[in-house]
């Protein structure tokens, strides 16, 4: 996905005044990668991929095994107070 990325909790919700504590925080987006080309930003907030819940950056790499390069899967972002969808391709 060309991102770098961590496990959201309450303290970094309380830095970052971002008003949820579950999910995994992009602290990164490689230019050029499957996550820029899908419109991922710092400081957005990944929920779900596809029709899985992400609570943790373990949950994504679960879920990221299903995928291979290639396929396009749904992400559910929260970003700047509301959650928006994007597709990302392998």
């Amino acid at each position: 996905m060309a991102v770098t990325v961590g496990t959201m909790n309450s303290q970094m919700a309380a830095q970052y005044s971002i008003d949820i504590d579950q999910g995994v925080f992009v602290y990164s987006v490689v230019k050029g990668g499957a996550g820029d080309k899908a419109g991922l930003r710092l400081g957005d907030v990944i929920t779900k991929m596809g029709d899985t819940t992400l609570t943790s950056r373990q949950d994504l790499s679960a879920a990221m095994k299903g995928y291979r390069a290639g396929d396009t899967v749904t992400l559910t972002v929260y970003r700047g107070g509301q959650y928006i969808e994007v597709e990302l391709t392998f």
